[in-house]
Parts: C-alpha cells; sequence; structure tokens
C-alpha cells in the first residue's frame, strides 16, 4: 500500500509558513477500499495551519463517491466547482472545518481541507490554491 505523506509536494508550504511537520499518517483497507490519510502541520501559532488529506481508491466507485458527498455537502451550504486537479473539483467553507477541496480521478476520491491552529482565526488568502497544488501533487504521485 502506497503512503500519502510523500507524495506531497510540502515546497510551497514551507515557503508559506516556514517548518511543516507530518502530525499524521495512516494507510488501512476497509471494504476493499484503500484509504490513506496525512495530516500536516504548516508554521506556528498564531498564523499556522492544520491540512488534512484524505485519499481513497475505490475500484469503480470514484465518481459515485464524488458525486453522492456533493450532493450532501449542497444541502448543507454553497459548494464552488472549479477547474485543477482531477476529473471535477469544488470547494466549500465550512466554519468549524475550514477550507475544502473534493476532487476525483478514476477510482480515486481525494478530500483536503485547511483550517487555522488557532481556533477562530481567519484562514490566510490563497488557502484554495494550496489545496489544489496538495492535489495535484497527490493524483501525481499515484499515477506513477
Amino acid at each position: 500500500m502506497a503512503k500519502l505523506c510523500p507524495l506531497l509536494d510540502q515546497r510551497r508550504l514551507r515557503e508559506a509558513f516556514g517548518e511543516v511537520t507530518v502530525a499524521q499518517e495512516q494507510t488501512r483497507t476497509v471494504s476493499g477500499a484503500e484509504v490513506m490519510t496525512c495530516g500536516l502541520s504548516a508554521g506556528h501559532l498564531p498564523d499556522g495551519l492544520v491540512f488534512s488529506v484524505i485519499a481513497e481508491v475505490v475500484p469503480g466507485e470514484g465518481r459515485e463517491m464524488f458525486e453522492g458527498l456533493r450532493q450532501v455537502q449542497m444541502n448543507e451550504g454553497p459548494v464552488v466547482d472549479v477547474d485543477g486537479p482531477g476529473t471535477a473539483a469544488y470547494t466549500y467553507v465550512d466554519e468549524l472545518t475550514g477550507t475544502h477541496l473534493v476532487t476525483y480521478d478514476g477510482d480515486l476520491y481525494l478530500s483536503l481541507a485547511a483550517v487555522p491552529l488557532r481556533i477562530g482565526a481567519a484562514l490566510p488568502r490563497g488557502v484554495s490554491d494550496h489545496l489544489t497544488h496538495l492535489a495535484s501533487s497527490v493524483l501525481s504521485g499515484l499515477r506513477r
């Protein structure tokens, strides 16, 4: 099974926030799906961020997961379709869990989030660009 954290291109995060550390990484198989998670912290209080990346390889179901969970999110609040990584992608902002980017490509369903280290802090400009860059690096790494 692949590990997710080594696939993440962290250079832009280091340039923007300084230190980047892997806070958590896990790979497991659940009901025939390979699930990989990686948590990164970038920077320090008060301006640092936590990035969460979840990649699920579900044979024949990447698009179905994407569309189904997109519908659920649309019922909770606005989603914005974006060009970028994967076959299709969207972003949304949740007051508690930060800015999210969700995409899929073939059997891969990918969900990324960024949240401030300090509760209640505003996210810096360009967070969506960081999420897009991380997603692109995962897609590129898993295609090898």
